[in-house]
């Protein structure tokens, strides 16, 4: 069973390698025109915070559902 250290660092993993590739796309004309100043930080914030959020609490609901599956198998089994 993953503990949290390892759920938390898939989801620092996701979202870095999914969030890099967004800011990339959704900002690919301050890349190519160098335009800095205009740069969106709290767009870019949330274009890590979401498959961070996402990532995390996937992890989270697949272990809490696997739990549930097997404690209804081993009342099944009684």
């Amino acid at each position: 069973m993953p503990n949290n250290r390892l759920i938390i660092a898939r989801g620092l993993k996701t979202s870095m390698l999914v969030g890099t590739i967004l800011v990339l796309i959704n900002n690919y004309e301050l890349f190519v025109l160098g335009k800095w100043g205009s740069f969106p930080i709290f767009k870019v914030a949330l274009t890590y915070l979401v498959p961070f959020l996402v990532s995390t609490y996937s992890s989270y609901a697949i272990i809490k559902s696997l739990k549930k599956d097997s404690s209804n198998e081993n009342k099944e089994l009684d």
